[in-house]
C-alpha cells in the first residue's frame, strides 16, 4: 500500500512522488510534484520529462483537455511509485503544447490497478493536506 500526505492543488487533486524512467537508456526523473487526477482517462507526460528522458515518441494527435487543446504524442516509460510497484506503460501521452501544468499527471491507466482512498485533512496548524491511499489489486487479494 502506497499512503502520502501531501499538499495538494486548489482543485484538491492530490500531488505525489514517483520515478519516471526510460528502461532502454537507464534515465530516470524524480518528480516530486506528480498530480493524481481521477478525472485523466491515461497519465500524461510534458514534452520536458520526454526530452529529459529521451523518450522516442510516436505518432501524433490532439485532445481536448481540462486546459484546453493539445497537441500530443505518445512514448513507452515506467513509472514507479512508492510501495505501489512499477507501471509500464506503452501508450503514455506526452503533451507537445505549453498548456500542461504539470509534469507528469497520473491516471485511470494506472489507477485501475488498485483502490484508491483519497481525504482532506488538517494538520496541527489548520492547514489542509491531500491523504491519497493506493493499495494494489495484488495487495487486495
Amino acid at each position: 500500500m502506497f499512503e502520502s500526505l501531501t499538499p495538494h492543488t486548489k482543485d484538491k487533486r492530490p500531488f505525489l512522488k514517483v520515478r519516471i524512467g526510460n528502461e532502454s537508456n537507464g534515465k530516470f526523473l524524480d518528480v516530486q510534484d506528480a498530480i493524481w487526477d481521477t478525472g485523466a482517462t491515461q497519465t500524461c507526460i510534458s514534452k520536458d520529462v520526454a526530452e529529459a528522458l529521451e523518450l522516442q515518441m510516436h505518432g501524433r494527435g490532439y485532445a481536448t483537455t481540462a486546459n484546453g487543446d493539445a497537441s500530443l504524442s505518445t512514448a513507452h516509460c515506467v513509472i514507479i511509485m512508492p510501495d505501489s510497484g512499477c507501471f509500464e506503460l506503452s501508450q503514455v501521452l506526452v503533451n507537445l503544447s505549453t498548456n500542461l501544468n504539470e509534469h507528469v499527471l497520473i491516471g485511470q491507466d494506472i489507477m485501475q490497478h488498485g483502490l484508491t482512498m483519497v481525504d482532506v485533512v488538517k494538520d496541527k496548524d489548520n492547514e489542509q493536506f491531500t491523504r491519497l491511499r493506493f493499495i494494489p489489486n495484488q495487495e487486495r487479494n
